[in-house]
């Protein structure tokens, strides 16, 4: 995150105005993805609700990581780009 905005420092954009392009947009999605993870790790280590379904949990964080790595990788390619390549 840090190296996002230091990156675009230098651009001439504000910093949410950094954040309005594609890439800054992924960078935003893949920070709340890492963030629902780490909330839903903390409750299944406090309530006993969420220890209770455990497996499903496990699975739930197991693919919000994996949704998580590919932005990653998306991110690491160049960006994300819905149009067609010739």
């Amino acid at each position: 995150m840090l190296n996002f905005l230091f990156a675009n420092a230098g651009s001439g954009s504000s910093i949410l105005g950094s954040f309005q392009t594609p890439f800054g947009m992924t960078v935003l999605l893949k920070m709340a993805l890492l963030l629902v993870i780490d909330a839903i790790s903390i409750l299944l280590g406090v309530n006993e609700d969420f220890q209770a379904d455990a497996e499903m949990w496990l699975l739930v964080l197991m693919t919000i990581g994996i949704v998580a790595l590919i932005l990653g990788s998306t991110l690491h390619r160049g960006g994300i780009s819905l149009e067609k390549s010739n």
